[in-house]
């Protein structure tokens, strides 16, 4: 992983995201400094809206990358890799099927898998019109 420095390195020398460095490091160089000034504060309610927005980040690792459940829940707890898991298609089943799987179980789902389903349905539906549009 790049250290701060370097990552802020790659912020220097251009204008706009997009042109400064990968969207994924502007995520997490988002996520980093959202967290050194939040630092000691404490939000009212309950821990579920940040185990949705850590699964959120790493929906698809068991999916697309070779992450294991124990792995994710060794890093973040049962919360969060059972929210991953539940959003995880089994790539062994061809395209058709694992789309008919989401929506046959889709009314079992929990919210969160829900709310993260739906932002990831907005982000490639961004992307994909971006390709096609002048935005």
């Amino acid at each position: 992983m790049e250290s701060q420095n370097q990552m802020d390195q790659l912020t220097v020398k251009s204008t706009g995201i997009e042109t400064k460095f990968r969207a994924d490091q502007a995520v997490l160089k988002a996520a980093r400094f959202a967290a050194q000034k939040h630092a000691g504060q404490r939000r009212k309610g309950t821990a579920v809206g940040p185990y949705i927005l850590i699964a959120a980040l790493l929906h698809d690792t068991i999916e697309d990358t070779e992450v294991t459940q124990n792995e994710l829940a060794q890093a973040f707890g049962p919360d969060v890799v059972n929210l991953v898991t539940e959003l995880t298609d089994d790539k062994s089943l061809p395209k058709a099927e694992r789309k008919r799987l989401q929506i046959v179980r889709a009314p079992e789902l929990s919210l969160g898998h829900r709310v993260i389903k739906l932002a990831d349905r907005i982000s490639n539906l961004r992307e994909f019109l971006s390709a096609r549009l002048p935005i």
